[in-house]
């Protein structure tokens, strides 16, 4: 999305494809024993900048000789809403609601359903483990509203939830959201590798 004329003015950091790709490389590689401990099923993803961190994350995690995600099914990735990721009109920061209207009715309308069905078809039934992940977070507000949608799922389909960012606003407190990568001190905006700059 391209930046505000008035946004031009303001420190930019810029980060390219080969830098976030190390970073993800690096954050697997540190927290290799967490994330194999917490054994993620389904990693959901807003699109499109979320459903492009979280399926090279994906990548990442089953490409790493991983005994547990080398099983199929395994961090399987689910973009909100689902179906066709499409730039749209939706403004990037919505202020009077928690997401997107196309973004809550998949939240409140599908996602049980389809986490419902993982679990049976690729799960033999059990609870699963579930990871959102979103990119370059400001308010995090559809992020917050998708973490207490899926913690009500618990105990079935939902087993276990837990939250992770690439990037989120300095303002943010460290242990709202574990993040891959923090917001740099000396930058007003994020600039992440597939944004206009």
């Amino acid at each position: 999305m391209p930046f505000h004329e008035s946004d031009s003015n303001k420190n930019k950091h810029v980060e390219d494809w080969e830098p976030f790709g190390k970073q993800l490389k690096d954050f697997i590689s540190n927290n290799r024993e967490n994330l194999e401990s917490e054994s993620y099923d389904v990693i959901l993803g807003f699109s499109r900048g979320g459903v492009i961190l979280a399926l090279s994350f994906a990548c990442l995690l089953k490409d790493g000789n991983s005994k547990v995600y080398s099983k199929l099914s395994k961090a399987s990735v689910r973009p909100i809403p689902r179906g066709f990721v499409i730039k749209t009109n939706d403004p990037c920061f919505i202020m009077n609601q928690a997401a997107s209207k196309a973004e809550i009715d998949d939240i409140t309308k599908n996602l049980k359903q389809d986490l419902e069905d993982f679990a049976k078809d690729c799960n033999n039934g059990k609870p699963i483990n579930v990871l959102i992940m979103d990119d370059n977070l400001t308010g995090a507000t559809r992020v917050k509203f998708l973490e207490d949608f899926v913690d009500d799922m618990k105990p079935f389909p939902v087993a276990n939830r837990k939250t992770l960012a690439y990037v989120r606003h300095k303002a943010f407190l460290k242990e709202e959201i574990p993040t891959i990568l923090g917001f740099p001190e000396d930058a007003e905006i994020f600039v992440m590798p597939w944004h206009e700059k």
